[in-house]
């Protein structure tokens, strides 16, 4: 309990702050979140990156253990990866953990992660425009409608079909409750970053919503820096990266040495960043709400 309360203070003084509204042009981006939800790149990322998503695991797959159950056993699997990254034993486990059908698939949606990154930077200046203001909100709300878009494209009636479904179909259909998920935490992140008006004036609560907007932030960023395999000049930002964020977490803090440092490139690097991004983001989730807590009980005295 002293290490959460510790690390939530730490996260207070990092910043869980009022999320300020979207620049005209952040960091020189000239497209609207509608516009980057369609780029090729941008999905492809997001089509990736959502598969070591606990969410995705409990939504598509049925998984019936919690998100910090979910977030343990990955942490467990990546800290004993990381001894030896290009070990088979080790990438299967992983492999079947995300519900992959071989290695050989878990290696190549790594390789989208790092390659899409790659091509966000070159056209959108991905990884320098979510480091200014605006930045990652606007990448936030464009994974929101790139669920939306997905939503959309599904027939009327996928909530509603009955029989028996083959495996293929009952995953695409499932895949509709996990994008619902996505498209509904966006629009929640939209009421945070409006000020938290639900809150009546109520200040924990204010500070709550605050807090799991800076979380939503610092997702996209830890994306970026850990999913490119730590693919660099961020310059300062990697201190800010590396230490002010990953070592609050254990064990995610004793991951993020090996990422930060370029240790873990080639069949996993994309894999590894993308999954401490998510376990990083639900730990943060968990700090804000113990936050909350502790705010609720000072007023209670």
């Amino acid at each position: 309990m002293v290490l959460v309360v510790f690390a939530a203070c730490i996260m207070g003084f990092l910043g869980c702050r009022k999320n300020q509204d979207l620049a005209k042009e952040p960091g020189g981006i000239t497209l609207s979140a509608e516009e980057i939800a369609k780029n090729e790149s941008f999905i492809g990322l997001n089509d990736a990156i959502s598969r070591f998503d606990p969410q995705y695991l409990m939504r598509v797959y049925k998984d019936k253990r919690s998100i910090k159950e979910i977030v343990d056993r990955s942490n467990d699997l990546l800290l004993q990866l990381q001894t030896n990254p290009e070990s088979p034993v080790f990438q299967q486990q992983i492999a079947d953990f995300y519900h992959f059908r071989s290695v050989s698939e878990l290696k190549n949606y790594s390789a989208s992660i790092t390659e899409n990154l790659k091509v966000l930077d070159k056209e959108l200046n991905f990884k320098k425009t979510l480091f200014v203001e605006g930045g990652s909100q606007l990448y936030f709300k464009a994974r929101g409608l790139y669920a939306k878009n997905k939503l959309d494209a599904y027939p009327n009636n996928a909530r509603q079909t009955t029989g028996l479904w083959t495996e293929f179909v009952d995953a695409y259909f499932s895949s509709f409750d996990y994008n619902t998920y996505v498209y509904d935490e966006s629009l929640e992140a939209a009421l945070e970053g409006g000020g938290g008006d639900e809150c009546n004036g109520e200040s924990c609560c204010y500070e709550r919503t605050n807090c799991f907007s800076q979380a939503k932030i610092e997702f996209w960023r830890n994306v970026a820096f850990y999913g490119g395999s730590a693919a660099t000049s961020l310059g300062s930002v990697t201190a800010y990266v590396g230490t002010k964020i990953g070592s609050l977490f254990s064990p995610i803090g004793a991951i993020v040495g090996g990422i930060a440092g370029g240790l873990w490139g080639g069949s996993v690097g994309g894999i590894a960043g993308s999954t401490i991004a998510y376990n990083i983001y639900n730990a943060s989730l968990d700090i804000c709400k113990t936050k909350y807590q502790l705010c609720i009980n000072a007023k209670k005295g």
